[in-house]
């Protein structure tokens, strides 16, 4: 390649060709500076760039591990202290000595009691759709996805007591534009394939066409009622057997030969 055309060349590497017309500016006052030189500082400059590049992205990985794990600590102790005190009457400093923070990390990762309040039940929203949605995906049948979505409900929280008691209380204090949308997003996300499933079984005639408002209520509805006797009785726990028994009876009710239409 000409002079000219590896000139070029480096003039087109931008910030890299400043360093070369410096270069050339040195050897035009009669400095004795090769080409080879010149390739040898840019592949040092260039490793020195990578090394700093490298050290910066693991700078920030690491700020946004410590982030994300001050995060969950000041929400676990939220959850604990909201659910014993509730959240009107919980206090800020109590949260900090349960998270051992200050109030300004809790500002500063939230902006204060009430918005911590909200983000903890979208923070329990999600650990209940996210892993329904991955269930609900891989059922093959119609009597498949009706009993995934019964047992996940009813084995979350009995695996989940205190996210699922938080879930079920705490909702009505967050009646909000801002939160309800939210939420709506949340189920929007999580929830398409499920309705997606349901309009599928409902066309094939495997499921009880049924104005689409009704389908949580008679689905979630019984496992509701056994959700609350369950965390009003700490002792007592959800059985397998119970949650099949209650899957099944859910499933009889809303099998395509289990009634007339209801348009």
């Amino acid at each position: 390649m000409s002079d000219a055309g590896v000139q070029e060349d480096r003039e087109r590497l931008g910030f890299y060709g400043l360093f070369y017309k410096g270069f050339e500016l040195l050897k035009g006052h009669g400095h004795d500076i090769s080409s080879l030189t010149f390739d040898i500082y840019l592949l040092e400059l260039n490793s020195r760039i990578i090394f700093y590049q490298q050290e910066s992205s693991n700078k920030v990985m690491e700020m946004r591990l410590k982030t994300h794990q001050r995060r969950a600590e000041i929400m676990q102790a939220a959850l604990e202290i909201f659910l014993v005190q509730g959240i009107e009457h919980a206090r800020i400093e109590d949260i900090c000595r349960r998270a051992k923070a200050s109030v300004g990390s809790i500002y500063q990762h939230f902006g204060g009691k009430k918005p911590l309040a909200s983000a903890l039940y979208l923070e329990a929203l999600t650990r209940y759709l996210d892993p329904l949605d991955q269930k609900v995906k891989g059922a093959p049948s119609a009597r498949a996805f009706i009993t995934v979505m019964v047992t996940h409900h009813l084995s979350w929280a009995r695996e989940n007591p205190s996210w699922a008691r938080y879930l079920l209380s705490v909702r009505r204090e967050f009646r909000s534009q801002d939160f309800d949308a939210k939420v709506a997003a949340l189920n929007d996300r999580y929830l398409s394939s499920s309705f997606d499933l349901l309009k599928k079984y409902v066309a094939r005639g495997e499921i009880r066409k049924l104005p689409r408002y009704l389908y949580a209520p008679l689905m979630m509805g019984p496992c509701q009622e056994l959700i609350r006797q369950y965390l009003e009785n700490n002792g007592r726990n959800i059985p397998d057997e119970a949650v099949l028994i209650v899957a099944d009876t859910i499933w009889r009710g809303l099998r395509a030969d289990s009634g007339k239409e209801i348009i």
